[in-house]
């Protein structure tokens, strides 16, 4: 019993050298995507007039997952609707415009976003209307 504990025991350790030796030895690749840009459009008007934010996104970026968050003042702005941009195509995007209490006179809209392949293309994200209040 002893030699074949022995002989288990040293191919044990041969087959951990022999995978040691093969992992480390693979070539390795990584791709890197350009850096992600992030940006909130202007937008402005009179009050009563609704007016459009879009959240956009610089091209190639390859960004798989996001939270993005968005505060803005609800004393001037009041939240109507969003709508998906045209580089969110493909991917799934939960918008939830109450997604904090009110801190003062700030609300936050929250953006859970999830593209399987990453971004190809650029744009908006995401266009978020108000209405300007007086």
């Amino acid at each position: 019993m002893k030699i074949s504990n022995s002989i288990l025991k040293a191919l044990v350790l041969l087959f951990a050298v022999v995978l040691f030796i093969g992992f480390t030895s693979m070539p390795m690749h990584l791709i890197a995507a350009s850096a992600v840009q992030l940006a909130v459009s202007d937008a402005s008007g009179k009050a009563g007039d609704d007016v459009t934010v879009s959240i956009t996104i610089s091209p190639n970026s390859k960004l798989g997952a996001a939270g993005i968050l968005l505060k803005y003042d609800a004393s001037k702005l009041e939240y109507k609707e969003h709508t998906l941009g045209a580089a969110s195509i493909g991917s799934l995007s939960v918008v939830n415009p109450d997604y904090r209490p009110k801190e003062g006179n700030f609300k936050t809209i929250f953006d859970a976003f999830v593209n399987a392949e990453g971004l190809d293309s650029g744009g908006s994200l995401l266009d978020i209307t108000f209405k300007i209040k007086s």
